[in-house]
């Protein structure tokens, strides 16, 4: 916020009325110098009375009058907004009054202060210009909608899209011990016909690094098959029992709005981004899980493992109350195990 106080003419002379305005701290005390009115100013509040010469004590017009307060303004500063009779001369009186305690407005300064407030970014703050200068209803329209910020919101869509991207990359970067496929590969892939009437549960246990890390984000490849407007969530149990739910150090969740199937009419889960609520600190080689919670609803799951060698044991888990709650995944796949709401398979 700039620490000087200015001001300026917002709007053409010779009309009816002239509006002159101020920005910055000393606003108040400004409008208090050369207008007087029977009550002291308050913030939304228009109020008629008089610009007066300071020095002399002459009267200059009869005006109304306001102050806005800080930060709900155009430039995010202290304002206040002076409104005279369209004469030239009195404009002109009423400028050379103020310009003895503060300084003029450069070209644009209001504009500058919005955005280096936040109050604008940058191309609304452009588009300031483009609306003032238009000359056709069309380019009216679209400056205005500049200004509205139909730019800056596609910019914020790409900007927080490639955070996350950057978040994944950074995660696999600084942790990729956190990879517990080192001879075995296990994804979740929604098919079959049957929808499930209960919540899946897919668990992978983890092992912290030497130096203890902070969890914030997860990086998966899920599906929700044809289910809309459904939550996937996420949770982190530490040590190595999955079944510890009071040891539940993390929650977060992300919302599916839709998932498109693939050609076939399949859902094979597409890569998704989770943010944890808050930041999870594990400790220096601490092992914990990380729970998936699928609504209930989607199509039966084909857990589908490719092996090569033994999977530790309890690496992996799944849970369906008609397979008896938590199993090893392995142990699946080692028994060949098929069932109605649930099968593995080799690949």
């Amino acid at each position: 916020m700039s620490e000087d106080t200015v001001f300026a003419l917002s709007s053409p002379v010779g009309g009816a009325i002239a509006i002159v305005r101020i920005t910055g701290s000393g606003a108040y005390a400004a409008l208090g110098r050369v207008f007087r009115c029977k009550n002291a100013p308050e913030h939304r509040v228009m109020n008629y009375g008089h610009v007066i010469d300071p020095e002399s004590g002459e009267t200059i017009d009869s005006a109304m009058a306001c102050f806005l307060k800080a930060p709900a303004t155009y430039t995010g500063e202290d304002m206040a907004e002076i409104y005279i009779h369209g004469s030239r001369v009195i404009a002109k009186r009423t400028l050379s009054v103020l310009s003895r305690f503060l300084r003029p407005a450069e070209g644009g300064e209001f504009t500058k202060r919005a955005f280096m407030n936040g109050k604008l970014d940058l191309s609304q703050a452009e588009a300031v210009m483009d609306v003032i200068s238009s000359v056709t209803e069309q380019g009216a329209r679209m400056a205005e909608e500049q200004l509205e910020g139909s730019i800056g919101n596609g910019i914020k869509d790409i900007e927080d899209r490639l955070i996350d991207i950057l978040s994944g990359v950074e995660a696999a970067l600084d942790y990729p011990v956190l990879n517990p496929v080192e001879n075995a590969q296990a994804a979740l892939m929604g098919t079959g016909a049957t929808a499930l009437d209960e919540n899946f549960y897919a668990a992978t246990r983890y092992e912290a690094p030497a130096e203890g890390f902070n969890l914030t984000h997860l990086y998966f490849v899920g599906t929700v098959g044809d289910l809309e407007n459904v939550d996937i969530e996420a949770s982190v149990i530490l040590g190595n029992d999955v079944t510890a739910t009071e040891k539940t150090i993390g929650h977060g969740k992300i919302h599916v709005d839709v998932e498109e199937p693939q050609a076939n009419g399949s859902y094979q889960g597409v890569p998704r981004m989770l943010k944890f609520d808050n930041p999870i600190y594990i400790n220096p080689a601490d092992t914990f899980y990380v729970v998936l919670k699928y609504p209930a609803g989607f199509k039966s799951s084909a857990l589908m493992a490719s092996k090569d060698g033994d999977m530790e044991t309890n690496r992996y888990m799944a849970h369906l109350k008609s397979l008896g709650g938590w199993v090893d995944i392995e142990a699946l796949y080692d028994n060949v195990q098929n069932t109605g709401a649930f099968g593995v398979a080799a690949v």
